[in-house]
């Protein structure tokens, strides 16, 4: 499964963000990749957005991150 996160950093008057694609097999893996995605976020206040081709995966990694 593929999915792209991107952090938007909160309270800014500009619109900033932080991108990564993650490719991943289970829910477990996913993530291990989310929590080096966060690590790299640059942001003090941030929150997440996650979009897939195939929106099967979108809907399950959105349902994770609930």
């Amino acid at each position: 499964m593929t999915a792209t996160l991107t952090a938007c950093e909160h309270g800014s008057s500009v619109a900033k963000t932080f991108v990564k694609t993650c490719h991943f097999k289970d829910k477990s893996e996913f993530f291990e990749l989310y929590n080096e995605f966060a690590n790299e976020v640059p942001f003090l206040l941030w929150y997440v957005e996650a979009q897939s081709d195939d929106p099967n995966t979108e809907t399950l990694v959105n349902s994770w991150l609930e």
